[in-house]
């Protein structure tokens, strides 16, 4: 069947069927490490056994038995049947990639899958590894009330078994009878990260999710129940006198494919942005990285009124009212770490106020650079969706009325270093940046409401998206360093960071144009 709405490509000379790879935000690789789109006639057993690894006869009524998975018309079918088979009142199939056929560790596997709607059904897309727990279940369709406003036809449930018999279970209701038609659910398994797909939307995650990096790789299970014990309540058994024929789609969950895909490791390091703050005029502060993701001047703020002398040129001075600047939707993908790196002269103790902060709201996916409360002390941490697994705080880092040089790298093992002035001042943990799109960027001001705007002047504002070593943040603190230490700043008319002929010459234009100075002969 293979209905999937996105493009399917066809690589003619191969044999290979291309599909779209999962949903995610911009930046990302994927390659597809397993698929079975049942285009054949039976089940391609170099990838499936029909039944659990373990037994033919796992929970309910039914018995598991190959004749009831079929493949044919695009699809692979699993049939409940009212018969009397080995001890059972009920025939039904599961298939499964086993413990060898196929296993994997982190990755985005999705069905498409039309579940049955007879009461009494137990439709369900899992993995489980050696041994239980752990289990991820993608989703279970138990069907035990199918009447009125609580029709479980609408809704399925999502969980993750793991440590000492926990779990972290979730119930989903739509707007349609899943019965009815084909319906995607995805999981997709990160480090640290657990979030569920359905139809390619997302539903819900795990953050700072420790359990799941000590689970073993991962098989897979699609099977189909009849009656149950869910959650301790046993339900009735069904009656094989009125369960419906096997020609019913009633009792036939069909599944039109099987993916998993596993994301390609980004070798590319590079600078994501660059904010010099050079402009003479306007309201856009231009990336000149090459990545198109250039900011916007809020709160009256404009080159205009705001250009000053800055380290390397012209700076931005911040009001610490309403003054910050907002940069695009991005910064999604930071496989080889982060860094950010900025020219600041603060000239105020702001609450908690930013030097930048990337995220989609408070608490949610945040990369934070910022002053500690109203101390003067430089903090750096990254948040998972709603958690951090730690700030890192620099102490009397931060003074004013002077050009000062902060940088913050964080590696994918979640070490940080804290720098100024080209050094390292201080270490720790945080949360490694996930790969997720972040919508809510911001230089000079917080995600959350309560905290303070940035005063004072930045310049020279970079971020990469790969962790910097300790040579290269030298070499950057040493290129930047043109007005390091104090300068007449008030002399220096042409912002070279010099005082010198030019701007002695530039000063006396001014005084002859005033008449501070007399002209010669007069």
């Amino acid at each position: 069947m293979s209905n999937r709405i996105f493009p399917v490509f066809f690589l003619i000379a191969a044999g290979v069927v291309l599909q779209a790879a999962p949903p995610d935000g911009s930046g990302y690789s994927w390659k597809l490490i397993f698929d079975d789109e049942f285009e054949g006639t039976s089940l391609d057993r170099t990838k499936w056994i029909s039944q659990h690894p373990w037994t033919r006869d796992y929970k309910g009524d039914a018995y598991n038995r190959d004749e009831n998975v079929t493949v044919g018309d695009g699809c692979l079918t699993i049939t409940a049947k009212a018969e009397s088979y080995a001890g059972h009142s009920f025939t039904s199939g599961a298939i499964s990639t086993g413990y060898s056929k196929f296993r994997f560790k982190y990755g985005y596997a999705e069905a498409r899958i039309k579940m049955p709607g007879a009461r009494g059904s137990w439709a369900n897309f899992w993995m489980l590894t050696d041994g239980w727990p752990p289990e991820f279940d993608v989703v279970e369709y138990p069907l035990y009330n199918v009447e009125g406003d609580n029709n479980q036809r609408y809704r399925y449930i999502t969980n993750i078994h793991y440590g000492d018999s926990q779990s972290n279970m979730a119930t989903h209701w739509r707007s349609s009878n899943l019965s009815a038609g084909f319906h995607t659910y995805a999981l997709d398994w990160r480090p640290w990260y657990v979030a569920y797909y359905f139809d390619d939307g997302y539903v819900r995650s795990l953050n700072d999710f420790a359990p799941s990096n000590d689970f073993g790789s991962m098989y897979l299970i699609l099977d189909y129940y009849v009656g149950g014990d869910w959650s301790g309540e046993v339900w009735q058994h069904p009656d094989p006198a009125t369960w419906p024929a096997p020609t019913s789609s009633s009792v036939q969950m069909k599944i039109d494919w099987v993916r998993v895909w596993q994301r390609i490791q980004d070798t590319v390091k590079e600078m994501i942005g660059r904010w010099t703050l050079d402009e003479i005029s306007g309201t856009t502060a231009f990336d000149s990285s090459g990545k198109g993701m250039h900011g916007q001047l809020k709160g009256g703020l404009s080159f205009d009124s705001g250009r000053v002398n800055g380290n390397l040129g012209t700076a931005l001075m911040f009001d610490g009212v309403d003054d910050y600047i907002e940069l695009p939707a991005g910064f999604d993908e930071f496989d080889n770490g982060f860094t950010v790196a900025l020219w600041a002269r603060p000239t105020a103790v702001k609450n908690y106020a930013r030097f930048i902060d990337l995220g989609n709201g408070a608490a949610a996916n945040n990369i934070i650079l910022a002053r500690s409360g109203t101390s003067n002390h430089l903090l750096f941490k990254v948040y998972g969706k709603d958690t951090s697994d730690g700030t890192v705080t620099a102490s009397n880092a931060i003074e004013l009325n002077r050009w000062q040089f902060f940088a913050a790298t964080i590696n994918t093992s979640g070490s940080v270093k804290i720098y100024k002035n080209g050094q390292v001042i201080q270490t720790g943990t945080s949360t490694w940046p996930w790969g997720v799109q972040r919508t809510k960027n911001y230089i000079g001001r917080s995600n959350w409401s309560s905290d303070a705007y940035y005063q004072g002047a930045m310049d020279e504002i970079r971020i990469y998206d790969y962790a910097l070593s300790e040579a290269e943040i030298q070499a950057l603190f040493e290129q930047t360093a043109h007005c390091m230490y104090p300068y007449p700043e008030s002399l220096d008319l042409n912002w070279d960071c010099v005082v010198d002929l030019e701007d002695i010459v530039g000063m006396m234009d001014y005084w002859l144009a005033e008449g501070l100075y007399p002209a010669a002969g007069q």
